[in-house]
Parts: C-alpha cells; sequence; structure tokens
C-alpha cells in the first residue's frame, strides 16, 4: 500500500505588525512596555499594563492626521501598579473645548517603565522618574524656576539624550502639556551643552495666560540610537530613540517632519525639548501611517489662542516593534509497506516566513495509523 500524507501549519508569535490600528500591547522588558490604545476620545477610558510596577512612569502622545483637526493633548489619571485611565484634549482652557476644529480622537501611544535607572538587552540605558511641578509657563512669562530640576542623572547616560515627558495626574482638568529644558532658558533642550547642562521639567499653557493646579509629571531620559534583541522568551524586540535636530514645525507650515528610524516601529512617543516659539507648542505623532517606513512623522500644535504656526523646535522621541516570529511546517511522509518493522522514511521542513531569525525550532512528531500529528514546542 502507497499512503502519502502532507501536513502544514503556521505558527505566528505576534499579529501586532499585521493589526496596526488594533489595540497592541506588548512587554520589552520586566521594567518596560509599550502600547497603542485606540479611539481615545474625550472620556477618560481605562487600560491595563502588560507588566506590574511599584512605581510606573508613564509618557504618551497622539496622532493627527492633518491640521483639520486639533492635535490631541493627552492625559492621564489613576495610574497605578496595573493601569491607568486616558483621554485626549483639545488645548484649552476648558476642560472640554468642542469648538472646530474639534480635538482628534484616533490612537494614543504610550511607554509604561519602572521608575529607576535601567540597561536594556542591547546594552543602552535609560533612567525614569517622576516630579512634583507647581508652577506654570506660558506666553509672555516663561521662567525656569516654575520647572523641577532632575537631580541624580546616571552617568551611565552618555552620548546624545532625548527626553519624554508627561503630565501624569488630573488635578486641573483644562489643558497643560510638558515643557522641558536645561534649567538655564526658555530656547534651550535638555542637555544643550553636554551631560552636565542637565534636564528641567516642567508644563506650560501656552498662549491661554492661565496657571494650572500641581501636578505630577512622569519623565524619560534615553541614549540616542537604534537598537534590537531577544526578548526572554526569545522574541525579537527592535527599536530606535533619541532627539531630532531643531527642525520640527508646526501642522500649519509644512508637515511631516520625518526622521529615520532604521527599524519599522509600531509604538512611538514624542515630546518637546526646549521652547524657541515663545508661544508655546507641543508635539505629536503626525499624518495617517506616521510611523510607516523607517521613518517616524512628528508635528507640533499650539494652544487655541495662537494661530497654530511655529517656528522649528527640538524633539525628543523613542518607540518600538514587537517583531512577529512566523514559520511554516511541512511533513510528507511516504509508506511502501504496512509490514511490522518496516522502515519509515519523512521529511520534515521549516521554513521561516517571518522577519525575525530563528535560532532554534524544536519539533515532536507523532506519527499513528490514522492521523498524522505534528506538536510545536
Amino acid at each position: 500500500m502507497n499512503f502519502r500524507c502532507v501536513v502544514s501549519y503556521l505558527f505566528s508569535s505576534s499579529l501586532l505588525a499585521m493589526l496596526p490600528q488594533a489595540l497592541a500591547a506588548f512587554v520589552i522588558t520586566d521594567d518596560l512596555e509599550a502600547l497603542v490604545v485606540p479611539s481615545v476620545g474625550t472620556s477618560f477610558q481605562s487600560i491595563s499594563f502588560e507588566n506590574s510596577y511599584s512605581n510606573p512612569v508613564v509618557v504618551c502622545n497622539g496622532e493627527v492626521p492633518s491640521n483639520a483637526n486639533w492635535t490631541p493633548v493627552v492625559r492621564l489619571n489613576n495610574v497605578t501598579a496595573n493601569g491607568a485611565q486616558v483621554r485626549v484634549q483639545k488645548f484649552s482652557n476648558v476642560a472640554n473645548d468642542t469648538s472646530n476644529p474639534q480635538v482628534h480622537v484616533g490612537n494614543v501611544h504610550c511607554i509604561v517603565s519602572e521608575a529607576g535607572t535601567h540597561q536594556l538587552p542591547d546594552g543602552s540605558w535609560y533612567q525614569a522618574g517622576t516630579v512634583n511641578v507647581t508652577g506654570t509657563n506660558r506666553s509672555g512669562n516663561w521662567n525656569t524656576n516654575q520647572q523641577v530640576q532632575v537631580t541624580g542623572v546616571s552617568s551611565n547616560l552618555t552620548g546624545t539624550l532625548g527626553v519624554l515627558a508627561q503630565v501624569m495626574t488630573h488635578n486641573d482638568s483644562r489643558g497643560q502639556v510638558p515643557f522641558l529644558t536645561d534649567c538655564e532658558s526658555r530656547g534651550n533642550h535638555p542637555f544643550q551643552s553636554g551631560f552636565n547642562d542637565g534636564v528641567c521639567v516642567g508644563r506650560h499653557t501656552a498662549g491661554l495666560n492661565a496657571t494650572r493646579s500641581a501636578e505630577t509629571m512622569g519623565y524619560i531620559i534615553l541614549q540616542s540610537g537604534a537598537f534590537e534583541f531577544a526578548r526572554d522568551d526569545g522574541v525579537l524586540i527592535q527599536g530606535a530613540g533619541g532627539r531630532t535636530s531643531d527642525s520640527v514645525r508646526s501642522v500649519d507650515d509644512n508637515p511631516p517632519y520625518d526622521y529615520p528610524t532604521t527599524h519599522q516601529l509600531s509604538v512611538g512617543v514624542t515630546t518637546q525639548m526646549g521652547e524657541d516659539g515663545g508661544n508655546g507648542s507641543y508635539s505629536a505623532l503626525y499624518g495617517s501611517s506616521p510611523l510607516a517606513g523607517s521613518n517616524i512623522d512628528i508635528a507640533l500644535d499650539e494652544s487655541s489662542a495662537n494661530d497654530r504656526n511655529h517656528t522649528h523646535e527640538y524633539v525628543g522621541w523613542w518607540g518600538f516593534r514587537e517583531v512577529p516570529t512566523e514559520f511554516e511546517v511541512r511533513k510528507e511522509v511516504d509508506i511502501t509497506s504496512t509490514d511490522a518493522y518496516e522502515l519509515l522514511t519523512y521529511t520534515i521542513e521549516v521554513e521561516n516566513t517571518g522577519e525575525a531569525p530563528l535560532g532554534e525550532v524544536s519539533l515532536d512528531d507523532t506519527l499513528t495509523q490514522d492521523a498524522t500529528t505534528l506538536t510545536l514546542l
């Protein structure tokens, strides 16, 4: 009797890259994760973290496809060890400004870290923390004394450094955005003259000419560069980050302002560093596909009291991607006799159809009289 059996299997560890508009969350390390929350509106919605944190630091930004809508200011509330609440708002003096152009409702990108200094598996370093900010900067009243200087910045953070920041509490429901400097001048980005120049974290209300209640702000300081490493479970993580040149302008100028990332990213967070213009602005991902290809597309916006045009600024950014691991297994069996102890010869082929390299594949194969099953370990 001749018998031929062909069995094919497809294994995939991640569908994230296939579903860019869906809710996505993935662990980077035990201290770090990235997530995208879709269709975030002006009412708070709850999100869950993949890790559990003792002292979580959360930084986020939104997307805006064009200047037809206002760039979202991302607000957080009730940040806990396992999750938070998130919403967006128009940069205005009211909690929910519905005037036209209305704030864009869409994806919000977040990075969550345990507070402290951490080394990624590729060898790069970052530092995360929180500060309590009581002062408010605004157009015509810029003062670095209204910021909080970050102390104890790790000397492991070398080279060009990017900084991200986020208002993590919701004590004041009106619009406010991060304001980062070197603690010396409004127009200077953090670490303007090198590591010893330092970083001050604050917030501003641009041209709204209003102060705000005290808030807790989170920050992340990161080394520039692209990287990749295998997570503990073997899944490939790719990422990149740093600081742009002094070249990012607004949604009303000539966006997007795109910068190479080396790797395709699925989550990206940005924060403006310094304030050249004086009117006050903030950054976000720009365009219908702001992380397409190996680029990150960014633009600035201003408050509802301003004309939205803005001069060029530096922007810090950091992004990640969980690379899908996929392989197809094909098994072909030829049986020329059913006699006892007859030698059986068959072939198993494994083809890597994904993007991540496969270091080792272990197969546990069972051949039975009635059916052929193949279990992947």
